[in-house]
C-alpha cells in the first residue's frame, strides 16, 4: 500500500450504498458505464495483508481460476473522500469473484477495470475524489420583528 493511501485508508470504510457520487466516480476511473458490486471477502490462510497481487497470482497457480483487476472503492467521512484503490481479485474455477486478501471489512466496494492490469512494474495510482458538502435543508428563519418607532404628531 503506498503512503497516500495509509494517511486515509485507517478511518475508511466501504461504502454502505452507491450512490451518485460513487457512479459518477466509478464512471471517471474507467470511462464506462460499468457499476461497482459489493463483494465478500474471504481471506485464504496463505494470503498477506495489504498484498492482493501477490495473493491471486499464487491462488491461481496453486488452484486454477483467474485474476480480476479493478478498484476497491472506499469512504473517508471525516474528510469526506471517496478513495479507489487498485486491486487484484480471485477468479474461481466458476467464474465467481472473491478477494482473498485479508480486510479490516467484511466486505468490499469492487469496480472491475477492463482496461489496466498490475505488474512488478506498474501499479496505478490510487484516486480521489472530494464528495460535496449536502447542506441540510431547513425551514427559513422567520426574521424578528423589530419594535416599530411609532411617530407621535403633535397636533397644533
Amino acid at each position: 500500500m503506498n503512503p497516500e493511501t495509509i494517511i486515509y485508508h485507517k478511518k475508511a470504510t466501504t461504502p454502505k450504498t452507491i450512490n451518485t457520487y460513487i457512479l459518477k466516480f466509478c464512471k471517471q476511473l474507467i470511462k464506462t458505464d460499468q457499476k461497482p458490486q459489493y463483494i465478500l471477502v474471504t481471506s485464504d490462510p496463505l494470503a498477506e495483508k495489504d498484498e492482493c497481487f501477490q495473493n491471486v497470482v499464487i491462488k491461481r497457480n496453486r488452484d486454477g481460476g483467474n485474476v480480476q483487476h479493478g478498484w476497491i472503492i472506499w469512504h473517508e467521512n471525516k474528510k469526506n473522500l471517496l478513495i479507489a484503490e487498485f486491486h487484484a481479485l480471485w477468479v474461481n474455477l466458476e467464474g465467481d469473484w472473491v478477494d482473498i486478501t485479508p480486510h479490516k471489512e467484511e466486505r468490499i466496494l469492487f469496480l472491475p477495470d477492463p482496461v489496466r492490469e498490475a505488474s512488478p512494474e506498474y501499479k496505478p495510482q490510487n484516486e480521489f475524489m472530494v464528495i460535496p458538502e449536502v447542506q441540510p435543508i431547513t425551514a427559513k428563519k422567520k426574521r424578528k420583528k423589530r419594535p416599530s418607532k411609532k411617530k407621535t404628531c403633535k397636533r397644533k
